[in-house]
């Protein structure tokens, strides 16, 4: 996630900037949240979590999302034998429906919303 952060420079400045690519908002991460990355590594291995995951895991992933690649979510269900991957055409990260939400909701949101309630209910 960090592989292209100047770590030295963030490090003596305090924060990493990091514009929101949605609003385009300067979003400041502070040095002290790589610390925490670092020093409980092993805790915060999210591949590892998902590979011991005892319960059913549902991902849904925008096939639009220019925040977070799919190959992530592509990631943890290889990880989670048992977890259901649905990937949706035509949906970016917020599946098309901005914040804060409109009364009508994006068709992709909606299809989010139903395969979420269905798999709650199954």
């Amino acid at each position: 996630m960090f592989a292209s952060a100047d770590l030295k420079k963030w490090e003596k400045e305090g924060a990493l900037i990091i514009p929101n690519a949605r609003t385009g908002q300067q979003m400041p991460l502070n040095y002290s949240y790589w610390q925490d990355l670092m020093t409980n590594e092993e805790k915060y291995n999210v591949m590892e979590a998902a590979g011991s995951l005892q319960i059913p895991l549902l991902l849904i992933h925008g096939l639009e999302d220019k925040s977070v690649p799919v190959i992530h979510s592509e990631k943890l269900h290889d990880e989670c034998w048992h977890a259901l991957m649905v990937k949706m055409d035509d949906a970016d990260h917020t599946f098309n429906t901005p914040h804060p939400a409109p009364a009508k909701l994006s068709k992709q949101t909606v299809e989010l919303l139903t395969n979420t309630l269905d798999f709650i209910l199954d």
